[in-house]
């Protein structure tokens, strides 16, 4: 009798079931949202279950199911292993919920310095050893995993690609052709996972748009050197970067490397407008052939980065160097028609500063890293600090299946967590 495959059946009664549910609206979803908060609202709940939660908009569901989970893929660079789950240790205030690690962590030098996840099962993670006091580049270090982030193996990067300044530490990018891009100083694809890497050479002949698949990078001046001398490339299934003929009409601080829904292109920085500097944001429907730009008010030494949640795009103006120092909040705009116009929203007085992106909730909450968690009521007013019932967070970014976290509990001890939705986070089990 052959032997039954019961975790395939699952997997493809699940992917059945998913693919048959109609995603409702986002008034509808903000209204269950709203609901399930006030019922949990002050309750922490010990949980072996990671409940699965579509999110409108992103187009994946991290799904984690509490089974014995077993890295069915090795990677090579590390030996496997059985992480058996026991039930998680659960935090949570103010309708936000992390859930802990069980056992069987996996240490790596340094901390994490970035997450990437491709899709539900498949993620990557860098992490870089910048001791105090280090004259030398930073060691770093690369490891994936297959199963939603249980198990991580560590894979070798090439010589070159292993170290790098404190202040220009390269980030991953995921392709949908299943490839893998380490941009930095110097640019490094792998079409296996991470198993292997072969070296990018930026190209120096514009292309007239993103190619399908395809993302967005800078190019110019690092992390932390202002918005001047940036070019907006895309980058193409193999790896290969290169710039749009057609530049947005701005000084480029940020660029989404992601799409937005329905395929927009989003990048903030600041222009000038009537002869004085000022904000601003681009938006790119056809692939980055052409831009929009829109100009906020701000004034001189203010630039623009964008969230969007459906067809809700949040405008923040933020003052200081592009990094991952926090920057000072000048103001917050928002888009109810998927960017076509912007009207002033919210009170970000009590948000004075913050660090990564602004992460819209479903119920219409705005959760921020200041560092340490902030959160808005539900018309994006009266910014409040999180209760410490929740770990405090040292950064927050968008990735392409939801959001990461960095420096959870304390800057120095390296853990981190993601999320499909903002609300709810899982520890991943790697520091």
């Amino acid at each position: 009798m052959p032997e039954l495959d019961l975790d395939g059946q699952l997997g493809a009664e699940r992917a059945e079931l998913l693919a048959s549910i109609q995603a409702p609206e986002l008034a509808e979803l903000r209204s269950r949202a709203t609901a399930r908060r006030r019922r949990r609202h002050g309750l922490i709940a010990a949980s072996a279950v990671v409940v699965s939660v579509l999110v409108a908009g992103t187009g994946i569901a991290m799904l984690q199911d509490g089974r014995t989970g077993t890295n069915r893929e090795p990677i090579a660079g590390s030996p496997t292993h059985t992480t058996t789950l026991t039930p998680q240790p659960t935090w949570g205030a103010l309708g936000i919920t992390l859930l802990g690690l069980t056992d069987d962590v996996n240490d790596v030098p340094g901390n994490v310095s970035d997450i990437e996840f491709a899709d539900a099962d498949h993620g990557f993670v860098l992490a870089a050893d910048c001791a105090k006091g280090k004259t030398q580049p930073c060691a770093l270090t690369f490891a994936s995993t297959v199963d939603s982030g249980r198990t991580f193996r560590t894979s070798p990067l090439p010589a070159s690609a292993a170290r790098a300044p404190a202040g220009q530490l390269p980030h991953l990018v995921t392709l949908d052709s299943g490839g893998l891009v380490l941009v930095g100083a110097s640019d490094w694809f792998s079409a296996d996972g991470g198993r292997s890497w072969s070296a990018r050479t930026p190209s120096a002949t514009p292309v007239a748009r993103v190619p399908d698949g395809g993302r967005l990078a800078l190019r110019g001046a690092p992390a932390g050197g202002g918005c001047t001398a940036h070019e907006v490339d895309a980058i193409g299934p193999d790896g290969t970067r290169a710039p749009l003929t057609n530049q947005p009409e701005l000084d480029v601080c940020w660029a989404s490397e992601y799409p937005a829904p329905g395929g927009a292109w989003w990048v903030g920085g600041t222009t000038v407008d009537a002869g004085m500097p000022a904000p601003a944001a681009a938006v790119s429907r056809d692939g980055g052939h052409s831009w929009r730009k829109f100009v906020f008010p701000g004034g001189l030494g203010t630039w623009t980065k964008v969230s969007v949640l459906g067809r809700e795009v949040y405008a923040v103006v933020v003052a200081g160097d592009p990094g991952p120092a926090p920057v000072a909040v000048r103001g917050l705009h928002r888009s109810t028609d998927g960017g076509a116009t912007f009207e002033h929203y919210g009170d970000v007085s009590l948000l004075p500063t913050m660090v990564g992106d602004l992460v819209p909730l479903l119920d219409g909450r705005l959760l921020a890293v200041a560092p340490g968690w902030r959160i808005s009521a539900a018309d994006g007013k009266n910014f409040r600090n999180v209760p410490p019932d929740l770990p405090w967070a040292g950064r927050v970014q968008r990735m392409q299946g939801g959001w990461a976290v960095y420096d959870l509990f304390a800057s120095d001890l390296g853990w981190a967590a993601i999320s499909p939705d903002g609300a709810t986070w899982h520890k991943i089990h790697v520091r």
